[in-house]
């Protein structure tokens, strides 16, 4: 494992703990830089970046924002039916 691919997991995995706690605002950096570190990957670490990303604004009630992560995860992955679904539970 690269370094990239380590540091975008290891951001992944705070972010997800942080959404875990309901600390929902605090996620959102952590899960954009996941995107950044290493944006050429796409299953499923992108999908699941996006999705963390659409239920980390769908739980703060910011419906905009969440549409258009999990429309940015559908297009990551258009043959995962349950991207939406899953971010949004």
């Amino acid at each position: 494992m690269n370094a990239k691919v380590a540091y975008g997991n290891a951001l992944m995995e705070l972010a997800r703990g942080l959404i875990k706690d309901k600390k929902y605002s605090e996620s959102r950096p952590l899960l954009r830089a996941a995107l950044k570190v290493d944006p050429t990957r796409t299953l499923p670490y992108a999908v699941d970046a996006w999705r963390l990303l659409c239920r980390s604004y769908s739980k703060q009630g910011k419906a905009e924002s969440a549409l258009y992560v999990c429309t940015q995860a559908h297009k990551v992955s258009p043959c995962l039916k349950s991207t939406l679904l899953s971010a949004l539970m």
